[in-house]
C-alpha cells in the first residue's frame, strides 16, 4: 500500500508540473502560477491523491499527453506527437474511462492549434492517433479479440448497465453536487470571477477550456452509470485551466483595481481550500468532506478501516505460537482480501488465499487441499469476514461447529471485521 500510495503521489507531481508547462506555453507566467496554485490546493484533487486509486494516474498520463502537444516547436516533426500519443494510449491502458477524456482533450487541442495558428487537421493528429493506437494494441495483442464477449463486465458504464441507472438529468445534477460538495464557496467565486474576466477581457483559450470543462460534465452524465466523486479526477484538469487561463489572459491589461480584487479572491478562495486540504492531510475523518466520501474511504467497509487490526493479530498469534497464519477471504469485491494479501507480500508468516466460504460444505470441500498445504509445517487457519460486506454467516458460531471467533475490529460501528479459527 505505501509503495502505490508513492506512486499515486509521484502521479500528482507530475501532473502539476506538466499542468504548469501547458499554462506557462498558452499564456504566460501569471497563468501557470495561478493554475498551480489551485492544483496543489483543490480539496477534490488532494483528497484523492492520498488514496490508492488509478484515476490520478490516468490524470498524470493525460496531461503529459497535452503537455507533450503544446511543447511542439514544428508542425511536421513528429517526435512530440508521437509521444503525446503514447501517453493517451497509456492512459486508456491505465483506466478505460479515460477515453471520456477525447471531448475536453479535443477542444484543447483546437484551442492550442488556433493559437499557434496551424490547421486543425494537421500531420501531427495523425501521429498522436497512431501512437495511441500502437500503444494499445501491442499491450493487448490478443486480449482485444475477448473484448466483444466482455463487455457485460463494464456495468460503470450506462451504455453497458441494466436500465436501471438514474437519467442524464438526475447524473449531470450528482455530477455538479460533487463540484459543490468539494469545490464549495470558493469554487464558485473563482468560476464566477473567471466568467467575469471572460466577458470583459475575453480569450481564445480560455473559452475553449470552459467548453472542454463542460463537455466533461455532459459526457459523465451521457455514459457513466455510477457516479463517484473520484472519476471527476481527470475533469479538474480543464476546469483549472479555465480559471487560470481566464487570469492569465487578462493579467497583462488588468488596471490595478481590477488586479487587486483578482489577487484578493485568489487569496481568500485558494487559502480557504489551503486549509481544507491541511486538515485531508492531517485527519481526513474530520475534514469537511462530502459524507458519503468519507464513508467509502476513511471511515466505512470499503475504506479497510480495522485492517491493521487484523494483521496485527495474525502477526502477533504467528510469533507467539511459532505458526504460519493462513486466511481465507472473500475472492471478490474484498478490501480486507485485497489489503491482507498485500500485507501478505515477503511475509512468510501469512498466507491469504482468496476462496469464498459461505455454506459448512465449502468448507469441507477445502479441507482436503488445505491439509495438503499444512503438511510437514506448523499452520493456524482462519476465516475472515467483513461486516456487510462479507458478512459472517450463523453457522459458524453454532454449537459444535468447527470454526470459533477469535477477533473482532470495526470498520465502524456497525461493520467489524470478523477473524474465525478452524482446524480443517
Amino acid at each position: 500500500m505505501v509503495v502505490a500510495r508513492v506512486i499515486i503521489a509521484f502521479a500528482g507531481l507530475t501532473t502539476m508540473g506538466a499542468l504548469g508547462w501547458i499554462l506557462y506555453r498558452f499564456s504566460g507566467r501569471a497563468a501557470a502560477l495561478c493554475g498551480l496554485w489551485m492544483g496543489a490546493v483543490m480539496p477534490m484533487i488532494v483528497f484523492h491523491e492520498r488514496l490508492a486509486l488509478q484515476d490520478p494516474v490516468s490524470t498524470a498520463l493525460l496531461v503529459l499527453s497535452l503537455a507533450c502537444v503544446v511543447a511542439a516547436r514544428a508542425a511536421t516533426a513528429p517526435t512530440s506527437s508521437l509521444a503525446a500519443g503514447v501517453f493517451l494510449g497509456l492512459a486508456f491502458l491505465n483506466k478505460i474511462s479515460a477515453v471520456f477524456a477525447l471531448p475536453w482533450l479535443g477542444l484543447l487541442y483546437l484551442a492550442w492549434q488556433k493559437q499557434t495558428g496551424r490547421p486543425i487537421f494537421d500531420r501531427r493528429l495523425w501521429w498522436i492517433a497512431i501512437a495511441a493506437a500502437a500503444a494499445v494494441l501491442l499491450y493487448l495483442r490478443g486480449e482485444i479479440f475477448k473484448l466483444g464477449s466482455d463487455l457485460g463486465r463494464y456495468h460503470e458504464l450506462a451504455i453497458g448497465g441494466d436500465g436501471t441507472s438514474p437519467g442524464f438529468t438526475a447524473r449531470l445534477a450528482v455530477w455538479l453536487n460533487w463540484y459543490r460538495a468539494y469545490g464549495g464557496w470558493p469554487l464558485g467565486l473563482l468560476v464566477a470571477g473567471a466568467l467575469g474576466l471572460q466577458c470583459r477581457w475575453p480569450s481564445r483559450p480560455a473559452l475553449l477550456a470552459g467548453a472542454a470543462w463542460a463537455a466533461t460534465l455532459l459526457v459523465n452524465a451521457a455514459f457513466y452509470a455510477n457516479t463517484y466523486a473520484r472519476y471527476l479526477h481527470p475533469d479538474c484538469v480543464p476546469l483549472v485551466l479555465f480559471i487560470a487561463l481566464s487570469i492569465g489572459g487578462a493579467w497583462s491589461v488588468l488596471p490595478h483595481i481590477p488586479r487587486a480584487a483578482v489577487i484578493l479572491g485568489l487569496v481568500v478562495a485558494l487559502g480557504a481550500w489551503l486549509n481544507i486540504s491541511r486538515q485531508i492531510a492531517s485527519d481526513p475523518a474530520s475534514a469537511p468532506l462530502p459524507a458519503d466520501e468519507k464513508q467509502q474511504y476513511v471511515t466505512g467497509p470499503w475504506s479497510g478501516r480495522g485492517l491493521n487490526g487484523i494483521s496485527q493479530f495474525l502477526d502477533d498469534y504467528a510469533d507467539r505460537n511459532q505458526v504460519c497464519c493462513l486466511v481465507l477471504a472473500h475472492r471478490f469485491h474484498s478490501p480486507g482480501c485485497y489489503g491482507l494479501m498485500l500485507a501478505a507480500l515477503g511475509d512468510p508468516r501469512l498466507i491469504v488465499v482468496p476462496l469464498t466460504i459461505g455454506q459448512p460444505a465449502d468448507l469441507a470441500a477445502a479441507s482436503p487441499g488445505l491439509r495438503k498445504i499444512a503438511a510437514g509445517q506448523r499452520v493456524a487457519f482462519f476465516l475472515l469476514y467483513e461486516g456487510s460486506l462479507y458478512p459472517a454467516p450463523a453457522w459458524l458460531n453454532l454449537p459444535g461447529s468447527t470454526t470459533h471467533r477469535v477477533f473482532e475490529v470495526p470498520h465502524d460501528a456497525t461493520n467489524p471485521f470478523g477473524l474465525y479459527q478452524f482446524e480443517p
